[in-house]
C-alpha cells in the first residue's frame, strides 16, 4: 500500500504496462503534482503534471489540468495531443500555471507521440533518438510554443516522464529490468527530492504473444 501522500497510478493490457506515482512534498497537504492514464483500444495516454511552486494553488492548476484532459478525452478519445496542449492551456487560465507533459503510446503503428512544456522529463531505454523534449513556457500563463514529436519504439522498450522532483540523475539503466512495483519504489528512494513534490510515471510497451499453433 501506498504512503498517503502518495497517489499511485496502474494500468496494464496486453500492449502496455503503465505505472506511476505523484507523492507530496515533505511538510505539504497538498500535492501540486497529478497524474493519470487514459486507456483506449488502440494506445494508452498518459499526464503528468506540475503546478507551478507547491501547495494548495499548485495544487489547484495541477487538479484542473486533469480535468480538462479528462474530460476532452471522455468526449473524444482519439484527440491530439497537440490539441489537448492547446486547450488546456486555456483551461489553466487564471490559476498558478503549470508544467505539463502528454504522452500517447500506439503499438500498433510502434510509436510514442509527446507534448509537454515546462519542467517535465521524457526518456526511455534504449534511449531512442527523436523522444523529444518539453518546450519552454508555464501552461495557463506563457506558453509560446508547442510541438508534437513522434518517435519509434520497439517491444519492452521503457518510456518514463517525470517532474522535476524527480533528479535528473535518474538511470534508466539500472532499473529497466525490474517489476514495475520495485521500478516505482527504486525511483522513489534514489532520486525523488524531500524538498518538492514528486511525480514519476513508465510506461512499458508490452509485445502481445502469439497464439499457440494449432
Amino acid at each position: 500500500m501506498s504512503p498517503k501522500n502518495r497517489e499511485d497510478v496502474r494500468v496494464t493490457s496486453d500492449h502496455w504496462e503503465v505505472a506511476g506515482f505523484a507523492r507530496t512534498m515533505i511538510g505539504e497537504h497538498s500535492c501540486g503534482d497529478a497524474i493519470a492514464v487514459y486507456p483506449a483500444d488502440e494506445w494508452v495516454t498518459a499526464l503528468v503534471v506540475d503546478g507551478l511552486g507547491h501547495g494548495a494553488k499548485a495544487h489547484e492548476a495541477s487538479a484542473a489540468a486533469v480535468a480538462h484532459v479528462t474530460q476532452r478525452i471522455e468526449e473524444n478519445p482519439g484527440v491530439g495531443i497537440e490539441s489537448l496542449m492547446t486547450t488546456c492551456h486555456k483551461a489553466l487560465a487564471g490559476t498558478r500555471g503549470a508544467a505539463v507533459g502528454i504522452c500517447r503510446l500506439e503499438p500498433g503503428r510502434g510509436v510514442v507521440r509527446f507534448c509537454g512544456v515546462g519542467n517535465i522529463a521524457l526518456t526511455s531505454f534504449p534511449n531512442r533518438r527523436g523522444m523529444g523534449v518539453s518546450l519552454a513556457g508555464v501552461v495557463g500563463y506563457r506558453m509560446r510554443k508547442i510541438k508534437e514529436f513522434v518517435c519509434e519504439v520497439e517491444p519492452n522498450d521503457l518510456v518514463v516522464l517525470y517532474s522535476d522532483g524527480v533528479s535528473s540523475r535518474l538511470s534508466l539503466k539500472a532499473i529497466a529490468k525490474q517489476p514495475m512495483d520495485k521500478l516505482l519504489e527504486t525511483v522513489m528512494k534514489d532520486w525523488a527530492k524531500d524538498h518538492d513534490d514528486a511525480t514519476f510515471l513508465a510506461i512499458r510497451f508490452v509485445a502481445k504473444s502469439n497464439p499457440p499453433a494449432q
